[in-house]
């Protein structure tokens, strides 16, 4: 599926790669827009291009992506090879208690954040992995959806940030990762920061008891 962050290439001065993208075309058919840099999406820290053919869309050579918005405290993918894009359709689906702001084909509006726009995250950096399993590795690529481009504070494994996992956030800086809030804030979240914490600031209502509960 399409990415959301094809939503905001006009908002980046990228009016031209916007008006070329044909929503009547797989992300494949738009491979010509797709496979661009574009140097916002990547983080400084960790690079300025792909470094990783292997885990990219296609295994293109460019259209990379350090960044993603969150699906909330859900277990959002299938944690199995070609199958990462597929929703899951059980457990803690991103539609039910768990949700954060991002979904696949869904909106929210500042009025659904009622934990507070100041306690719940909009978007953040995400993992680059290829550590030999598919659990373990990611998929690259800022036009492309699922978890290319959407990360979890709490997915079925809730190892928390920086874990050798793909659905959580991940950085290339040293003890955490920064993650914007829905007021704008950015903030640097530390490693170790608690499991229960973490899940409940990505979902987009109050959280009343532990991560087991959402």
């Amino acid at each position: 599926g399409t990415s959301w962050m094809v939503l905001v290439l006009p908002l980046l001065d990228r009016g031209t790669m916007s008006r070329r993208w044909s929503f009547s075309k797989s992300v494949t058919g738009n491979r010509a827009v797709a496979e661009q840099d574009i140097p916002l999406f990547y983080c400084p820290s960790r690079r300025s291009g792909v470094v990783n053919p292997g885990i990219m869309f296609e295994s293109w050579t460019k259209g990379g992506n350090d960044y993603g918005g969150c699906i909330g405290a859900c277990n959002g993918f299938h944690n199995c090879g070609a199958h990462e894009t597929w929703t899951i359709a059980f457990g803690r689906r991103p539609g039910g208690r768990c949700r954060g702001v991002f979904g696949v084909n869904s909106h929210t509006r500042l009025a659904d954040v009622t934990d507070g726009a100041s306690q719940t995250v909009l978007i953040g950096e995400v993992q680059r992995l290829d550590l030999g399993e598919d659990a373990t590795t990611s998929r690259d690529g800022w036009a492309v959806g699922g978890p290319s481009t959407l990360f979890s504070t709490c997915s079925d494994r809730c190892d928390g940030p920086n874990s050798p996992f793909f659905e959580e956030p991940g950085s290339a800086h040293r003890g955490g990762v920064f993650l914007g809030l829905v007021d704008g804030a950015v903030r640097f979240i530390n490693d170790q920061i608690d499991r229960n914490v973490f899940a409940a600031m990505g979902s987009i209502g109050q959280a009343d008891g532990p991560v087991s509960g959402f």
